[in-house]
């Protein structure tokens, strides 16, 4: 791995953030648990683009995914993998934090109960991506935990020199 024009300092936490669902059906929070699975300790080097669809894989049932509620069409109707959106969504704002660079992102085309309007991150396999890169001197790694009520990710790296609130 390369470490030219790596300024190393030691890690520390950019930003977190939570969003939670405690009134979710089993199936949405299992999909919630099993993307935010594929999330932790993923590391993203200097300069390097992370995308959402990649990191997390195909919403499908061999994968553990279940059938929960999805926008689609401009109405809440059965989809495999619903739920993942809140994942895309949390990450989104942590990412918002820790003043990285958003590449790609797309709004859903209801309003959703996690987040304020236009804090959502809508994300579909082959359609519709997160995306941002890390434009920090030094590599970050991606924390992320979901339970049946919450799911909170963190964003470690270099010390920001400003902060950001929500």
């Amino acid at each position: 791995m390369p470490f030219y024009d790596l300024q190393p300092k030691e890690l520390t936490l950019r930003a977190s953030f939570y969003t939670s669902y405690p009134a979710s059906t089993e199936e949405r929070k299992n999909n919630i648990k099993v993307a935010s699975k594929s999330l932790d300790n993923v590391f993203v080097d200097s300069n390097s683009e992370f995308s959402f669809n990649d990191t997390v894989g195909p919403r499908t049932v061999n994968r553990g995914y279940k059938t929960a509620k999805i926008i689609f069409g401009g109405q809440f109707v059965d989809g495999v993998g619903g739920g993942v959106c809140q994942v895309s969504t949390t990450l989104y704002n942590a990412v918002l934090l820790a003043g990285l660079l958003i590449s790609e992102y797309h709004p859903h085309s209801l309003a959703v109960s996690y987040v304020a309007p236009s804090f959502d991150a809508m994300v579909n396999s082959g359609s519709a991506d997160l995306k941002f890169i890390n434009n920090t001197h030094n590599p970050i790694i991606i924390k992320s935990h979901a339970d049946d009520a919450s799911i909170k990710i963190e964003i470690y790296g270099e010390p920001m020199l400003e902060k950001y609130t929500s």
